[in-house]
């Protein structure tokens, strides 16, 4: 194999020590980038009604089939606490200042220097009901961290994407019939 086909991608260790790992081939790097947000986290802080959190690692958990992050703390009382996710609520990924929130923050100067717009991302998140949503916003410590998340659950998205494109309605329908057929004749009966 050649050189132009090796990504290299900076994993942190716990010891907060950057290591250069190589990785081979896209869906491979993909997997591994989902292993290591898995594994690892990334480092970053929650932005919420305009005030930043302290850096805390986010982590994909259960399998990658959840997300979990950090609240903010609002005094030593209220202490910070831990959220879960589930992936597949998960609508969309936007970079910088995406989001109302963010755009609202971003207008204070003090704002724009601690974060800047390249290191801050938004999860939309579907809540229950028809069209509710929610947006978790993030800012990112360093832009490898950033880069690390991203396509990781980027790549989870659109994979939760590919399973609805390929939804099998007639396959859906004989499946609950032969769920609801009982006595198994062929007929339901109330």
């Amino acid at each position: 194999m050649s050189d132009e086909n090796f990504n290299q991608i900076s994993e942190r260790n716990n010891n907060s020590k950057i290591n250069i790992v190589t990785i081979r081939s896209d869906a491979q790097n993909k997997e591994d980038v989902i292993k290591l947000c898995a594994e690892n986290g990334a480092m970053m802080r929650r932005v919420k009604r305009g005030k930043i959190g302290q850096a805390k690692l986010i982590f994909l958990v259960n399998g990658n089939k959840q997300l979990r992050y950090h609240t903010l703390g609002y005094s030593r009382i209220i202490t910070s606490k831990q959220k879960t996710v589930k992936v597949d609520q998960l609508i969309e990924i936007r970079h910088g200042f995406g989001t109302d929130q963010l755009q609202k923050a971003a207008k204070k100067i003090s704002f724009q220097q601690i974060a800047p717009e390249e290191n801050c991302v938004s999860v939309i998140v579907r809540q229950n009901g028809k069209n509710k949503q929610k947006t978790i916003d993030f800012i990112a410590v360093t832009l490898s961290d950033k880069r690390i998340f991203v396509d990781a659950l980027q790549y989870i998205i659109d994979k939760e994407d590919a399973k609805l494109i390929d939804f099998n309605e007639k396959q859906w329908i004989i499946d609950k019939f032969h769920a609801l057929d009982a006595n198994q004749t062929g007929m339901i009966i109330r």
